[in-house]
């Protein structure tokens, strides 16, 4: 097993809504305050679209 295989990525934390996203093949994985982990299309109905006039959502930068 190479090192490679060890790494864990670091979590991008977005500013605005608190939300940890953590890149990975296919599709990432979004950790929310509490609940089940989701994926960026679950962030944006439940929260980006609420936050558009606050600068900084990382979910509309990607």
């Amino acid at each position: 097993m190479s090192d490679d295989q060890n790494i864990v990525p670091t979590p991008l934390v977005c500013s605005v809504c608190g939300v940890q996203i953590i890149k990975a093949i296919g599709r990432d994985v979004v950790i929310f305050a509490t609940g089940a982990k989701s994926t960026r299309e679950v962030l944006a109905q439940r929260v980006c679209q609420h936050v558009k006039d606050r600068p900084g959502c990382i979910n509309r930068s990607q």
